[in-house]
This record gives C-alpha cells, structure tokens and sequence, in this order.
C-alpha cells in the first residue's frame, strides 16, 4: 500500500438497483474476477490507496480510500466502460460516487438495510461479512478499511436488535418464494429443482428445509463446492447438463447461479404441459425472458421481487426513523474514529521508530546477563518519552487549518521510514 496521509478520505463508487433496472445491473456490473484486475491497476497506479467491493443483483459498491476521489472515480468509470458494451456506456453517467461524511452515511445506510430492495434485509450482513471476509484477504485493504467495514457490520446487527426494520422475513430470497408460493398455490407436496451452489443457493434450501416439499433437488457445475453443500444439505446432486431431464419432473424451479448467459430458454421447455414456476434469483438472469411467453409457465424474476417488496414495506416504514437516529449518530462517532487515523498511523510509526533504535542498542550494548534488566529500563524510558508526543498528536484537531499544520509539522520531525 503507498504511504497513507492526511488527505486520504474514504469514498464510495456505487451502482444499485434504485438508479438502475435489474437488466441495466446485469449488464454494467463485472464479474469479481474482472473487478479484482482492476481494482489492482487502480491501487498500484496510485488512484486507490485501499479498496473493497460489495457486488451482488442488485447493486456494486467501490468501498475505497484515496487521496484524490474526483481522479479514483474518474478512472473507475473509465476502467468500467472497457468492460461493458458500447451501447451501454451512457449508463454509467448514472453512477453515484459518495465521498467523506456521505460515503459513510452510504455504508451504515447498506449495513442497515436502508438502501436494499427489499427494506431491513437480512441478507446484507452476510454481503458485508464476505466483503470483509474478501478484504482480509485480497491484500488490497488496509487496516483502516477493515476496520471500517467491521463498523458497518457491528451497525448493521446492532440496528436490527433496536428497532423493527427487519421484523418478518425480509431478503430477496424469502420474498421471492413468497411469490412462488402464491403463483404455484403453495409449496407444501411440490417437487423442486434448485440450480446453483452459492451462497444464495443455500438460503433458499435453508427457506425451503420446512415447507414440506415432496422432493428438492441440486443442480450445478459439478465442483467440490456444489458437492459438499448437497452433502451438508442431504440432496440428490446433478450436474447441470442434465437440467432439461430433471425440469421435466419438478412443478418449481429456483435459479441462482452465476452464470454469464442464460441456462434456460423456451425451446427447452416447448414441449411442457403441466405448470412450472420458475424462480429466478439470478443477475444477469439465468432464464431468457421469452420462457414468459410460454404457456403453463410463471416466471418470477428480480423486477417481479422488487415491485412485490415495494407494495410489502409499509408494516416497516415507521422503522425507519428509529434505524436512521441511531444511523445519525453512529455516522458522528465514525466520522470522529476516521479523523483520528492520521494521528494514530504517525503514533504507530513513531512507536516503531523508536522501538527498533531502542532494539539496536540493546543488542549493541548488552550481554546475556544484562539484557533482561536492560530490555525492562529501555521499555519504561521508551514509553516516558512518547508519552508527551503522543499526547500532542492525540489533540490536534485536523479539522482545522492550525490542526493540519501542527500534524505537518510532526511529519517533518519524525518523517516515516516506510520502506527503509
């Protein structure tokens, strides 16, 4: 990672699914693969200082933190112009780029379910906890950015024991066999086939445990994934070349894979009789729009959810202003935490600084007898003399033009020794 500074800001590029429709979603958001070659060029070319991503149906948010956000936002829509039709690239004037106190407020209003399509969901701790499970391990987040993340997270929980924003099943998933349950005259006795192995998949299983089915079964691209969540779920695996046979014998069928094209079209259901519901989960969509057409079958997709969720969210409307109190003051402290982290990175080195001259000539002016007294008395006169410069840096108010001043005044006195 370069070097942090005082202008680092936190920032956010953000596509969702309330400036975009679903097929737009399907067609501007890359695949994580494509996302992760250029988030890398944005970080080594110096646009992005550290960066995390939330991508999902129905929306992909650019967590990062920069030192120029009108340049990281500018190179961002560029890179994704290379990776989306021509035709599609007036879309992205559409883009929202949030910066500073907005970014924030962006992520804590994410964590609480305030910007999903289905008001309070749930699944979006599991959305976030990936994206912090991922920037732990991509390299490309630093300490500050996770920590970030994990304040969303801790939000995110904390406003669903405070208030009532998520009372009742509220996820895409369980909204959509909602719907699939009332299209099919309910779910209890029917035979169904579930296409996929992610993370989506298994909450529609974990939906579907009591609903009294007469059959579920898996379908997938055979991997060592799609084998163990059969196993862990106890279902009949098949491999997705033999999706045509198996809808045959199902009267409910629930898509959610992330597959570039569709998996299913109307010529592999031209010939059916008996009524089918199909669940589609998936963007961009596994089922090709014309399977609609069909007669005997009912296609719910995710513009189907989003209405139904719309007409649905009444009973937690009142819940926003309770979720959005304790967001507004969870914004103030993180916005405080964020202004500290100059101060706390100069504290840091400063501390290293002094630790390994300290360890220098504790090894150049000690034996084996003296070093534990030794070691014990550099400690104690180490912490004494940091005491009083910590303590200044701890108290400038970088909010001001005198805080920054004083702050680059320390910088020069104790300039960092990253890389030597």
């Amino acid at each position: 990672m370069p070097e942090s500074s005082v202008e680092l800001t936190p920032a956010i590029f953000s596509l969702c699914h309330s400036d975009f429709s679903t097929a737009e979603l399907g067609d501007l958001i890359p695949s994580r693969d494509q996302l992760r070659v250029v988030l890398e060029r944005a970080c080594s070319q110096g646009h992005l200082h550290a960066v995390a991503i939330i991508r999902t149906c129905h929306r992909l948010e650019i967590i990062h933190r920069t030192a120029d956000a009108a340049g990281a936002d500018l190179f961002l829509t560029d890179a994704l112009r290379e990776l989306v039709p021509p035709d599609r690239h007036p879309l992205l004037t559409r883009a929202r780029a949030h910066r500073g106190p907005a970014a924030i407020t962006r992520l804590l209003r994410i964590a609480a379910g305030l910007e999903s399509a289905v008001l309070g969901e749930v699944e979006v701790l599991g959305q976030l906890r990936r994206t912090l499970d991922d920037a732990q391990r991509s390299g490309l987040a630093d300490r500050w950015l996770i920590a970030l993340l994990q304040r969303a997270l801790r939000f995110g929980r904390r406003v669903r024991e405070q208030t009532g924003i998520a009372r009742g099943q509220t996820s895409v998933a369980s909204a959509g066999l909602r719907l699939a349950e009332e299209a099919g005259g309910g779910l209890a006795g029917a035979r169904a086939l579930l296409v996929g192995s992610g993370s989506t998949a298994a909450l529609i299983a974990d939906h579907l445990r009591d609903a009294g089915l007469a059959s579920l079964t898996l379908a997938s691209r055979p991997s060592t994934h799609a084998t163990r969540l059969a196993a862990d779920l106890q279902l009949p695996f098949h491999p997705l070349s033999d999706l045509a046979l198996h809808l045959a014998d199902c009267d409910l069928a629930i898509f959610a894979t992330a597959a570039p094209q569709p998996l299913l079209n109307a010529a592999m259901l031209a010939h059916r009789t008996a009524p089918l519901v199909i669940l589609d989960l998936s963007l961009p969509p596994n089922v090709d729009p014309g399977v609609a057409t069909l007669p005997q079958i009912t296609l719910i997709g995710l513009d189907q959810i989003e209405a139904h969720a719309a007409e649905s969210r009444s009973g937690r409307e009142r819940e926003i202003a309770a979720a959005e109190a304790l967001l507004t003051t969870e914004a103030n402290a993180t916005a405080a935490w964020l202004a500290t982290i100059p101060a706390q990175e100069l504290i840091a080195d400063v501390r290293r600084r002094f630790g390994q001259i300290r360890a220098v000539h504790l090894e150049r002016h000690s034996s084996d007898a003296t070093r534990p007294e030794l070691d014990q008395f550099g400690e104690s006169l180490l912490r004494a003399l940091l005491h009083d410069i910590t303590g200044q840096l701890r108290a400038i108010n970088l909010e001001t033009a005198e805080g920054q001043q004083q702050f680059v005044l320390l910088k020069q006195l104790f300039p960092s020794n990253a890389g030597r």
